[in-house]
């Protein structure tokens, strides 16, 4: 970019399960190489330098489809395609794992397991807080992801009919009264990233 060296880096603000979170460029002047190490994810290639009257090709390392894509960072930029967020927040975290010297932590792993979840997915897991009454007295422990709460099940004392499901019963939050509890014995684990990612999945 404009002639210099420049690192396409997640800040403090990036926030992987966010569409609307995307990396940002930073000069290279600002940072101290201390591990030269080339990602075994990336790929060279060529892109004109546009800021340059010459417009020179300059040489570029990125994974291969943002290589392949011009309009890769626009897109990420856009928030319009959550595919081109999930692609970048894998290998986001792929090399992540590669800098502990492939040696993943459990951190890790679980967070990439989290952020490819897919919409599907994420709503079997939601069908776990409808007519629920059942499996919240086999758990020890419940979830509410809108108010983001994890309690005992025996906290639990409210549950609401649900005449369209032969008159099962939904369990009610004891914190914020939501619909929204899951119960352990569903074995859903109650990572906190997992329940924020439930939480803006379905309350924005």
């Amino acid at each position: 970019m404009c002639g210099e060296p420049w690192y396409l880096l997640c800040d403090d603000y990036y926030r992987a399960d966010n569409i609307d979170s995307f990396p940002r460029y930073y000069p290279a002047m600002l940072f101290d190489v201390v591990d030269a190490t080339h990602s075994k994810y990336w790929v060279e290639y060529q892109r004109i330098d546009e800021c340059v009257d010459t417009k020179p090709e300059v040489t570029n390392y990125s994974f291969p489809e943002f290589a392949q894509d011009p309009y890769f960072y626009g897109e990420l930029l856009e928030a319009c395609d959550e595919n081109y967020s999930k692609v970048f927040n894998r290998y986001k975290l792929l090399m992540e794992t590669e800098a502990w010297n492939g040696y993943p932590t459990a951190t890790l792993i679980q967070n990439l397991k989290i952020a490819a979840l897919s919409d599907e997915e994420l709503h079997e897991i939601h069908t776990h807080c409808t007519a629920n009454r059942e499996e919240v007295e086999a758990s020890s422990r419940c979830a509410c992801f809108y108010c983001q709460e994890v309690f005992r099940a025996t906290e639990v004392k409210d549950y609401i009919v649900e005449p369209s499901m032969d008159y099962k019963e939904t369990a009610l939050c004891p914190r914020c009264g939501a619909d929204t509890i899951l119960g352990d014995a569903a074995g859903i684990p109650f990572y906190k990233e997992l329940i924020e990612k439930l939480h803006r999945h379905y309350f924005g």
